[in-house]
């Protein structure tokens, strides 16, 4: 997967790595903690000269994380991300250009046989964890974080993906620094949606943090 980290300050500031071989393009930032913060808006194009409008607009919300499903995996595309506050301002547009390799048939990996959600390793975990599932086919995907009250902490996945197998990593340190973070019990829940939204797949999983 191409891991492309947006980081947010007063404005959106989009970074990206190399290309990727694979059909999926993951798109972080941090932000939206300002006191009138309404929303992000991520936009798409071939084109990185493209003006963003509803028509190559792909995702509105206050999420920070968002996962990208490529139909044509290959050649070159463009993102721009923006934030809005609660008083219509939009701040200024950053940009970040992927390209990506792309794969063939005959690399790619068997589809899975069923939807599951796999336990955490390691378990219990000092200073991060990962979390693997797998798709039999194309689902929208959410994978969250809660603490022991119910408080979401991390999203890990956040959009569509083809069928395959995916590992996310959980790590607290990108919460705050280790002594703000509260040590024991956190669970993660997988939601797996067809391409009607209804719910394929519900599991929520017990993991331990230690310091």
């Amino acid at each position: 997967m191409h891991r492309s980290k947006v980081n947010q300050s007063s404005d959106p500031l989009l970074t990206s790595g190399e290309g990727s071989t694979e059909r999926v393009v993951e798109l972080l930032w941090r932000g939206g903690t300002e006191a009138d913060f309404n929303s992000f808006s991520l936009y798409r194009s071939r084109d990185p000269l493209f003006i963003p409008d509803d028509n190559n607009k792909i995702f509105t919300g206050i999420d920070t994380l968002f996962t990208d499903s490529l139909a044509d995996p290959t050649g070159s595309y463009s993102y721009k991300l923006t934030a809005r506050d609660n008083q219509g301002n939009v701040s200024k547009l950053d940009s970040v250009t992927v390209v990506i390799t792309g794969i063939s048939a005959d690399e790619e990996s068997p589809t899975p046989e069923r939807i599951f959600l796999y336990q955490n390793y390691p378990n219990p975990f000092n200073p991060s964890t990962k979390i693997k599932f797998s798709l039999t086919e194309e689902s929208e995907v959410i994978l969250r974080v809660y603490d022991v009250n119910g408080e979401i902490v991390m999203m890990l996945q956040n959009g569509w993906l083809p069928a395959g197998e995916y590992e996310r990593e959980f790590s607290p340190a990108t919460i705050g620094t280790l002594k703000d973070i509260a040590s024991g019990v956190y669970f993660y829940n997988l939601l797996v949606r067809d391409k009607n939204l209804i719910p394929l797949f519900v599991k929520t999983e017990k993991m331990m943090f230690l310091k």
